[in-house]
């Protein structure tokens, strides 16, 4: 086989350098169906960016070969480390059945995959007689790689610490959580656990500060990995969630007796918004003012009872004002309004009965309308 003529070559090029140690993720393991959660390519930056064979790892095996990244891997995912000696990946099985280890045909999360073509791997999932492997430099290039194999096409399986039966309901494995029903299958997707909902990645490692969009709506998973509920604070913005944790989008809600109003982005609203043809104003926490005088812009704006800013010939309590179609406030100035002609005073009530205006008198009636010059 080209894999063991080509190996061979390397290894005794190399003189025969001894490799050793593996790193580990926690998996879970089931009777039938062994359950897993592939890590990935894990393996140390400052090895997997040297050339093939560059350096020696910490287990003095060449870096980027097989043998390196199981031994890593082993380190890592099952807490164990391999004894020294163990050499070229073709001698693993041999040298640990001579040392006590068990090896034999039945494949588990976390045991490793041995080929006396001279290769090894690190068991990830095992589904009935189907195993996937993590391994390195399968295709002689010292790059990461994973696959599905058949149970029997590898010559043997090495336990040296296999990895926990898989657990019912919660579990980490050291970088990720994970839920588990009690037929040993991961959560996927957005899943219900009691009162709360989160949402599993295609391998079941739950998001957690992450945005994730799922069924045609956003969701936004918190620190502890439950989807974000009713008002919720992410980085500088606001955002409004359902009691399902879909975000709402342009959208009117009602919260904590305040009214609030989700933008296209799902960020509410803050300030002033024109929202379809009318214009409202938010506070810094997104609720709306309703009833309220409010300044932004160095002008003054009143919002009315449905919180849309007052504009036109407005009367608020016992007073008169005019307000433009931005719902501004007009203060110190004459006003044209429909074929009419008022004046708004300093605080930008309108003129009402006589006033001296720049030292002219004028009369108004009670609705601010000016009735003589």
């Amino acid at each position: 086989m080209k894999r063991k003529s080509l190996k061979s070559f390397i290894y005794v090029s190399a003189l025969l350098v001894f490799l050793s140690g593996f790193v580990g993720v926690s998996l879970f393991v089931k009777s039938e169906v062994v359950e897993a959660t592939t890590i990935g390519d894990d393996y140390p930056v400052k090895w997997k960016n040297l050339p093939l064979g560059g350096a020696i790892d910490d287990w003095r095996m060449y870096t980027r070969y097989c043998t390196s990244f199981v031994a890593y891997r082993l380190s890592t995912a099952n807490n164990f480390e391999l004894p020294s000696g163990f050499g070229n990946a073709d001698r693993w099985g041999t040298e640990a059945m001579a040392r006590g280890y068990k090896v034999d045909k039945n494949p588990k999360v976390g045991s490793v995959a041995w080929w006396t073509s001279t290769h090894v791997a690190w068991v990830a999932e095992v589904s009935g007689d189907n195993v996937k492997v993590e391994e390195y430099n399968y295709g002689f290039d010292g790059k990461y790689n994973t696959r599905w194999i058949n149970k029997n096409s590898a010559n043997g399986y090495i336990h040296f610490k296999d990895m926990p039966q898989t657990p019912v309901g919660w579990y980490n494995n050291g970088h990720y959580d994970y839920y588990y029903y009690a037929d040993g299958t991961k959560a996927i997707g957005l899943t219900w656990v009691g009162t709360k909902r989160y949402n599993f990645d295609k391998n079941g490692a739950m998001y957690k500060n992450a945005w994730t969009n799922s069924d045609k709506y956003s969701y936004y998973s918190t620190s502890d990995g439950s989807l974000a509920v009713g008002l919720t604070w992410v980085g500088t913005k606001r955002y409004n969630f359902d009691k399902n944790g879909a975000m709402y989008k342009n959208a009117w809600t009602n919260s904590d007796k305040y009214s609030y109003y989700s933008t296209s982005d799902g960020s509410l609203a803050v300030g002033l918004t024109w929202v379809g043809t009318k214009r409202y104003n938010f506070d810094k926490n997104g609720a709306m003012y309703k009833n309220a005088w409010t300044n932004s812009d160095k002008y003054s704006y009143y919002s009315t009872s449905d919180g849309s800013l007052a504009v036109g010939h407005q009367q608020i309590g016992e007073n008169k004002y005019i307000f433009d179609k931005n719902g501004a406030l007009y203060k110190n100035m004459w006003v044209d309004l429909d074929g009419n002609r008022y004046y708004s005073k300093e605080d930008g009530a309108l003129a009402i009965g006589e006033q001296i205006i720049d030292g002219i008198t004028y009369m108004f009636d009670e609705s601010g309308k000016l009735v003589n010059n």
